[in-house]
């Protein structure tokens, strides 16, 4: 029996042995390998933002992470010097309202003196051009409301609206119009102009009027400028702030310019037409056409009571129109 719970005992020394040295080996070993396995998951979590890689220097939040120097908010963020604010954002000197822009009044005379000195120091160009008027008949006075041809004074028609009135003998009860342009230059400046009939036997009734975009050039009765309009100085061609009024037949003619040469026949007159004006006289014109590409020339034939009136013959004008180029 004590043999026997002698060998027992052996038996369980041993194991408790070889139990005890292969639990050594493994408290030196086990450990050491969870804690490599565990740094690993936090490199394998790295790559989903939440490790070393992406809370540290490379996780999109340290220099590099967009919020850095380089991040966009940065020098070179699109706020700097290249950010479309600084000099070259568009709104610096070639912003389009610089000199460059074509709103620099660059094409613009300022005043008389500035115009009389272009035309004086500037190669002048010369324009001429034939206008053609063909004959005017009668004149289209009023009857009633309606406007109508009539031969002869009517006492029944008191028509006052715009355009021509009834017959009235010796007042301006009515006008006809013949317009032809020429073309200039935008940057054109007026500095002189001529008006030359190809024929010497212009006739007309009642009175002739010549016009440059609606300003008077000349004028066979000088009587009608006591109501006439002016711009700046200068008579301007409103029928409706002269109609209806009586008028002296015997005036004389006038023509722009105290120094302009004016050759005019007298009402029912048979004779030529010619006129030339200086630049001083022409100054103010030129500075309100300037812009302007189409120069409108006017002839007007006015009329009191008859059939006869609102006339001319067949008006063949010879223009040359002298201008300068602005730069």
């Amino acid at each position: 029996m004590k043999a026997f719970v002698l060998l027992l005992l052996s038996f369980n020394l041993l194991s408790c042995a070889k139990t005890g040295f292969f639990s050594e080996e493994k408290k030196e070993k086990v450990p050491s390998e969870p804690s490599s396995e565990t740094t690993g998951d936090v490199v394998d979590t790295g790559d989903d933002g939440q490790g070393v890689d992406g809370a540290g220097v490379d996780d999109g939040a340290g220099a590099d992470d967009g919020a850095g120097a380089d991040d966009g908010a940065g020098a070179d963020d699109g706020a700097g010097a290249d950010d479309g604010a600084g000099a070259d954002d568009g709104a610096g000197a070639d912003d389009g309202a610089g000199a460059d822009d074509g709103s620099d009044g660059g094409h613009q005379c300022e005043s008389e003196q500035e115009v009389i000195d272009l035309c004086a120091n500037a190669e002048t160009l010369t324009l001429e051009q034939t206008l053609n008027y063909e004959e005017r008949i009668e004149c289209s006075f009023a009857q009633g409301s309606q406007l109508a041809l009539t031969t002869h004074h009517d006492d029944s028609c008191d028509y006052s609206g715009e355009g021509n009135l009834c017959a009235k003998n010796s007042y301006l009860q009515a006008q006809e119009i013949q317009s032809q342009s020429m073309s200039l230059p935008e940057n054109a400046v007026l500095c002189g102009l001529e008006i030359e009939s190809n024929s010497q036997e212009i006739q007309y009734d009642d009175f002739l009027i010549f016009t440059l975009d609606h300003y008077l050039l000349m004028l066979s009765n000088d009587k009608l400028l006591k109501k006439m309009p002016k711009d700046d100085g200068l008579y301007i061609w409103d029928f409706e702030k002269i109609k209806g009024r009586k008028y002296d037949f015997d005036g004389d003619r006038h023509c722009l310019g105290d120094k302009s040469n004016c050759v005019l026949p007298g009402h029912d007159e048979p004779g030529p037409v010619n006129f030339s004006v200086d630049t001083e006289s022409l100054a103010k014109i030129a500075l309100q056409m300037q812009g302007k590409e189409s120069y409108r020339f006017d002839v007007i034939a006015t009329g009191d009571n008859d059939k006869g009136d609102c006339w001319h013959t067949d008006l063949n004008l010879k223009v040359k129109i002298k201008y300068v180029v602005k730069p």
